[in-house]
């Protein structure tokens, strides 16, 4: 399962490329490094800059949980400006579908996955219900069996943040709870002021 979890990490995003390993990720407004352990027992394993290749592109940072489920999270303004802390901001949802149709994308075309139950929806998360969207999908891969995703973005401190991860199918019932309890706190972290 962990092996599973490590090779879908690989070639999901064309921006890890770009990327600077091991760059700090701060958060906007307080300027802080996101927490060691987040969540239920999420463990940080590696952070990554994009902007010297890319301005606006941000920062990832990406958590392994005790299961060997990954998230990474992604903090970035892109060529957007800033982005205010309310829901359904038209720049949101447009990155939204944006990453929903890579899901699509990077496991129909690259992985000749087969990618269904797509869904979109708006959820409260965090302790200021805060509005996020939330995108799920049911994945069969050749390669790594049934898979589940989940994408949640919103915004925070003036940017866009996403979360998103995948996961053997078999675990969805522990691995939703856990990716939800994992969204509400970042969400939380999203709002603190400095």
């Amino acid at each position: 399962m962990r092996q599973a979890a490590a090779l879908l990490a690989a070639g999901l995003f064309s921006l890890a490329a770009a990327a600077q390993e091991g760059q700090p990720c701060p958060r906007p407004g307080t300027q802080q490094e996101l927490p060691q352990t987040l969540g239920p027992g999420f463990e940080r394993a590696g952070t990554h800059s994009f902007e010297a290749e890319m301005p606006g592109g941000g920062c990832s940072v990406r958590y392994k949980h005790p299961s060997g489920m990954w998230a990474d999270v992604y903090i970035y303004q892109a060529k957007l400006g800033t982005i205010e802390d309310k829901p359904r901001d038209e720049r949101l949802l447009s990155e939204f579908q944006t990453a929903m149709a890579g899901i699509r994308y990077s496991w129909e075309e690259r992985q000749q996955a087969k990618v269904s139950d797509l869904a979109g929806r708006y959820e409260k998360r965090g302790q200021q219900d805060v509005e996020v969207m939330v995108g799920t999908a049911s994945i069969d891969s050749p390669k790594h069996g049934a898979l589940s995703t989940y994408l949640q973005v919103w915004s925070g401190g003036g940017s866009i943040w996403k979360l998103r991860t995948t996961y053997p199918a078999a675990d969805k019932a522990v691995s939703d709870s856990a990716v939800v309890a994992l969204g509400n706190a970042l969400v939380d972290l999203s709002r603190e002021k400095p």
